[in-house]
């Protein structure tokens, strides 16, 4: 396990420590998932161009959710986080279904 994947647990392991302490800030913690999860993934699966396109995936379908769960709480959404969720689901889209367009964004 190289550093990287062990401060990627340790943000994890902080975020929900944080969530437990104060549960009023889940939302803050949960905004977070998506590019979490699209850092350890990409890193865990040796940052080759099939873990990158399972990163994005993976990212984009999370994004996804997090989106659909705020809105669905009545959240104003961070407007940072919403432009880094809509950027993993878009790459998401455009790996899952091959378009070179947006992929060409990517590159």
């Amino acid at each position: 396990m190289d550093n990287f994947m062990i401060i990627t647990v340790a943000i994890l392991i902080y975020c929900g420590l944080m969530i437990l302490r104060n549960p009023k800030n889940w939302i803050d913690y949960l905004n977070l998932l998506p590019l979490i999860a699209f850092m350890a993934y990409a890193r865990a699966y040796g940052m080759t161009q099939q873990s990158w396109t399972g990163a994005f995936e993976f990212a984009g379908l999370l994004a996804v959710g997090v989106i659909a769960v705020l809105w669905q709480q009545g959240v104003t959404l961070n407007r940072i986080m919403l432009g880094v969720n809509c950027f993993f689901i878009v790459g998401g889209l455009g790996f899952l279904f091959n378009n070179s367009e947006i992929l060409e964004w990517y590159s």
